[in-house]
């Protein structure tokens, strides 16, 4: 991967900026991003050297944050940094030692609040409000509006708020008035501790004016409910991905502030700090502009192997060695120590207070949108031990769950959520009838299967696609009529089908209908209705067909329905059936363009891992072409396998499986697969398989994850 590639802005990006540093340190610590308009710096060696000089990198004029601390150079900025940090200051040593006790009663209370019988949020219910109130209680500030605070803070670091100052500043306009007035209510009580002690200071006096200590308040703020919850966070998910190690910090809770600084190592809470460079220079074999914008990348710096042995492991008995994650220099970060005692009172009090303490496997582990913050949107735990079961007896009951799911008529039930508004009511859109899309599926997916005892199971369900036919072998599974979802037949739910019923021997005369909705440049589109040559060639359904559009015209007339509309994921199911041939072999190209240039704006099923594993279904079904989409495929679960939750590791891994792909990656995503159905007593979450334009909603979703894992997971050892 190219620099030109890369943007650091990207939501990719935020859930998982690692492995993009990896692909650039294999060329040099510096490289120039086109998209971002900026120098990224990796290197250990080379941050510190930019870190040190601020008279050539310098933090005034980029952001319009803090003049006082963050945006302001030495000798000034060691000077105002004497009021916060100096001896007896506010963030002194000795201040924030003494403040350990009454840390302590706060985060004890919190706990208290936590239910003992039933998952929770670490973030919202512990270590978000943890350190907002630590702050608050240091400046000496009410928390009645805790809860905006929060927002607020929230909102600024997001990714928007960093490349879009306005943004972060709109937000902060609206509560800077509460503040102020905290700032005047401060100033009628001049011996209260905390925020006095800077607005009453010598220097402070004489310097700052009353916009520079509201900048200075919301820095400190900021800092507060941000990067002290995503340490905690962090440092949580670290120890459960290590079952050994968690073990030994329970039963030695000494060994705790090791697990900060590598944890800190690790995940650096602040990733991306910026500087200006004043001059022309040259740094790393790179030179540098004067006037450009540098990006130091304090995680990638934290992880060059130059400076730290083995650095993506995590190592609680790593040699003492400076790490980036609090800064370095003169703007070392104001509450390192703050912040580390936070962390320490946190784990302590959580791995004691919780002793059968367990992650929620099954959960999304999705950080922050954000280039410049790394943090989990949420982390949930369990504080109960769950009944666990064998891989074996796991595949056992996914079986049953099958057989007793399926309906006397053979059919798989399907549950479609449409939107409940009055504006969708009046178009006539509610809960839906049965998908032949999803039963389609699910039977595909049990024809895979070898040696499980659902022979009867699929023959029931083929059985009952075949009792579906219309002319022209088109499944609906439905009969049109006012309020019952007024589209046309589709390609893919016709396509799965038939490829259903072709798979066990029954020969269909549907494909030449199929293929006359592929356009001269390869578009194969959704919608199934009447062309001209359909009324000589097909005249039954296409008089059927013409009576049917009174029910669809009102769809379409309300911009719900287009009938050129054409998706990716549905063009990959319909060449599935179709195969590759001279017929479609513009469309299997078409498609191989859309994925390499992330041109697929439709998004009819909007997840990348579900179109992933159609397109790999495809090319296992017969479109060869399609292995060219192999190792970007790769490329994209190697990006996101930290943060795949249940349902996109089953697709991830059977991706790799028709691809027959050699990687690492089959063995870890067998490993997180077993731990979570074992782990969680086969729990699976509602899974969001079809999201468009109109309409959001989950369709026959656990079913469809048990048929994946099942066929996921045969060649396994029980």
């Amino acid at each position: 991967m190219q620099a030109n590639e890369i943007d650091i802005s990207s939501w990719e990006f935020s859930q998982n900026p690692f492995w993009f540093y990896d692909k650039l340190r294999k060329n040099g610590p510096i490289h120039y991003l086109e998209r971002n308009k900026t120098w990224l710096i990796i290197g250990f060696d080379e941050i510190i050297e930019v870190l040190n000089n601020s008279q050539v990198f310098t933090s005034e004029g980029i952001h319009s944050f803090d003049p006082i601390l963050l945006n302001c150079d030495p000798p000034k900025h060691t000077k105002n940094r004497k009021i916060l940090a100096g001896d007896q200051a506010l963030f002194s040593s000795g201040r924030v030692s003494k403040l350990e006790q009454t840390n302590r009663g706060i985060a004890a209370r919190l706990i208290r609040e936590i239910k003992k019988d039933s998952p929770f949020d670490l973030l919202k219910e512990f270590a978000l409000p943890f350190s907002s109130l630590v702050i608050l209680d240091l400046l000496g500030l009410k928390v009645e509006e805790h809860n905006e605070l929060k927002s607020w803070s929230q909102s600024a670091v997001s990714n928007q708020s960093i490349h879009d100052r306005e943004y972060a500043n709109k937000h902060w306009e609206g509560l800077k008035p509460i503040i102020k007035q905290w700032i005047e209510n401060s100033k009628k009580n001049p011996e209260n501790p905390g925020i006095n002690e800077f607005i009453f200071h010598p220097r402070a006096i004489e310097n700052f004016t009353t916009e520079d200590i509201l900048n200075l308040t919301k820095v400190l703020l900021l800092g507060g409910n941000e990067t002290t919850p995503n340490l905690v966070s962090s440092a949580i998910l670290l120890l459960f991905n290590n079952p050994e190690l968690l073990s030994k910090v329970k039963t030695q809770p000494d060994l705790i502030d090791l697990v900060i600084n590598e944890t800190l190592r690790l995940e650096a809470p602040t990733q991306i700090i910026q500087r200006t460079c004043l001059i022309e220079i040259e740094i790393g074999g790179q030179k540098i502009p004067k006037g450009s914008l540098v990006s130091l990348a304090i995680g990638a710096g934290n992880r060059d192997p130059n400076a730290f042995e083995n650095p993506d492991i995590f190592n609680l008995y790593r040699e003492k060695s400076r790490i980036l994650s609090f800064g370095f220099g003169p703007h070392y970060c104001l509450g390192a120590q703050l912040s580390r005692q936070e962390a320490k009172i946190s784990l302590e009090l959580i791995l004691n207070e919780f002793p059968e303490l367990g992650l929620v496997r099954s959960q999304n582990f999705e950080y922050r949108y954000s280039s410049h913050v790394r943090g989990l949107n949420k982390l949930m735990l369990r504080p109960f031990k769950v009944k666990k079961q064998t891989f074996e007896a796991v595949r056992k009951h996914i079986i049953k769950l099958i057989k007793v799911t399926q309906l006397k008529t053979g059919e798989f039930p399907t549950y479609e959520y449409y939107p409940n508004t009055e504006e969708l009511r009046q178009k006539g859109w509610h809960i839906t009838a049965p998908s032949p899309f999803v039963h389609a599926n699910v039977v595909l997916s049990l024809i895979n299967l070898k040696n499980v005892g659902l022979e009867s199971v699929i023959e029931k369900g083929t059985e009952f696609i075949r009792s579906q036919k219309e002319y022209g072998d088109v499944w609906r599974f439905w009969q049109l009529g006012v309020g019952v979802n007024n589209v046309p037949p589709d390609v893919d739910d016709t396509a799965i089908c038939s490829a259903v019923l072709e798979s066990i021997g029954k020969k269909l005369e549907n494909k030449k209908l199929l293929e006359a909705n592929i356009t001269a440049n390869g578009v194969l589109k959704t919608w199934i209705y009447p062309k001209l040559i359909d009324f000589f060639m097909r005249p039954r359904l296409s008089y059927k067909w013409w009576r049917e559009k009174q029910y669809y015209q009102p769809t379409i007339d309300a911009n719900l329905l287009n009938l050129n509309d054409y998706e990716l994921g549905v063009m990959a199911n319909t060449l599935l059936y179709l195969g590759e041939n001279s017929t479609t072999k513009t469309s299997v190209e078409f498609c191989i363009d859309l994925w390499k240039e992330n041109k697929d704006t439709n998004h009819f099923y909007n997840n990348e891992m579900v179109i992933a594993y159609h397109l790999a279904r495809a090319y296992k079904g017969g479109v060869d072409s399609f292995e060219k989409l192999s190792a970007d495929i790769l490329e994209q679960i190697e990006v996101r396998f930290n943060t795949l939750f249940f349902p996109e590791l089953l697709l991830a891994g059977l991706c790799i499986k028709y691809f027959k792909l050699t990687t690492d990656l089959k063995s870890q995503i067998a490993e997180r697969v077993r731990s979570t159905v074992i782990e969680e007593d086969f729990v699976f979450p509602q899974f969001e398989y079809f999201t468009s334009k109109d309409r959001n909603y989950v369709a026959g979703s656990p079913m469809l994850v048990m048929c994946w894992f099942l066929e996921l997971s045969e060649e396994w050892d029980c």
